[in-house]
């Protein structure tokens, strides 16, 4: 699969489905709340596949992807994940984490077409 549409793809993942975000983010935060200083980014979504039953709302392809906009979220954890050179690091997580997909991805995709409600459903 093409990286750049990996990434696309992991953008409007995002953007639909803002509990996905929201559970990884709170299972991270019980992780280093509980001692964990490292950890493994698919570790935590293998975590929360058990966790939660369900093995569809993660893809693996959207690993580093999570890692990175957790790193953005939470910079005072920033050292929780070693992390390697990926096509995710060109996605612009600021712009991500305040709802700006085109941002995001540092370009215009002329297939970006959601229009989202407050509650983040297209």
């Amino acid at each position: 699969m093409n990286p750049d549409r990996i990434s696309r793809r992991f953008v409007y993942f995002h953007l639909a489905n803002p509990k996905t975000w929201e559970a990884y983010e709170q299972e991270m935060l019980r992780l280093i709340d509980s001692g964990m200083e490292k950890g493994g980014v698919k570790a935590v979504i293998e975590t929360m596949r058990w966790h939660r039953g369900n093995t569809s709302d993660f893809d693996n392809n959207f690993a580093p992807y999570y890692s990175r906009l957790f790193r953005e979220a939470h910079p005072q954890y920033s050292n929780f994940f070693d992390y390697k050179q990926s096509q995710a690091d060109r996605i612009g997580y600021a712009a991500l984490l305040a709802g700006d997909g085109d941002g995001a991805l540092n370009w215009k995709d002329p297939q970006f077409s959601f229009d989202f409600d407050e509650e983040g459903t297209a």
